[in-house]
């Protein structure tokens, strides 16, 4: 297996889109499907507060050392939004990863029945486990918004087409996660 740096790059980035698309596709499917429980209240009702508001006063510093001082929080602001975003797409495929191949390890001895299997087989069975997974992952939230009736203020029709979308990219990242991985000959194991 080639383990060259730049494929295992792209394959891997392909995979992360596809963990960032599939949590989209959660929480889309939350939305839709629980928000009784978010508009009704109950759930976050916090106690009214009964104090009086004031006028704020409004402190507004001129000169340079103001002026100085406000581009320099603008730019550490514009540093950290950039490494936020290239950041964020790494760590949630990582964890992601890590996540499914937790859920493999756990359940082979399940699906062997507890019998001994060579190190290579459960390499195998590790990977199948962590594609169905990832399927199962990309499909159930938009089977559940089809299936289940739209209370949100949403049309039926766009949050079902949303729902559909969401899960037609997360397919097609890990899709072609694995058929550039089957390409480019990056070994299995390190495919996020």
């Amino acid at each position: 297996m080639v383990n060259n740096k730049k494929s295992l790059f792209f394959v891997n980035t392909l995979g992360a889109l596809g963990y960032i698309s599939t949590l989209t596709q959660w929480m889309w499917a939350l939305l839709i499907v629980a928000y009784p429980l978010l508009t009704t209240g109950s759930m976050w009702s916090l106690p009214e507060s009964s104090a009086v508001a004031s006028q704020p006063t409004t402190f507004v510093p001129t000169g340079p050392l103001a002026v100085v001082f406000a581009a320099l929080v603008t730019l550490i602001v514009i540093v950290i939004a950039i490494y936020t975003i290239f950041l964020v797409p790494h760590s949630v495929g990582k964890a992601g990863a890590k996540v499914t191949r937790n859920v493999a390890s756990a359940a082979i001895p399940i699906i062997t029945h507890h019998k001994k299997i060579s190190r290579t087989q459960s390499r195998k069975l590790s990977y199948r486990i962590i594609l169905i997974l990832k399927l199962i992952s990309a499909l159930l939230p938009a089977v559940l918004i089809v299936i289940l009736p739209s209370v949100a203020p949403i049309d039926q029709s766009a949050a079902v087409g949303a729902g559909i979308f969401l899960s037609v990219a997360t397919c097609g990242y890990f899709t072609i996660q694995y058929l550039l991985g089957y390409l480019l000959k990056v070994d299995k194991a390190s495919i996020w």
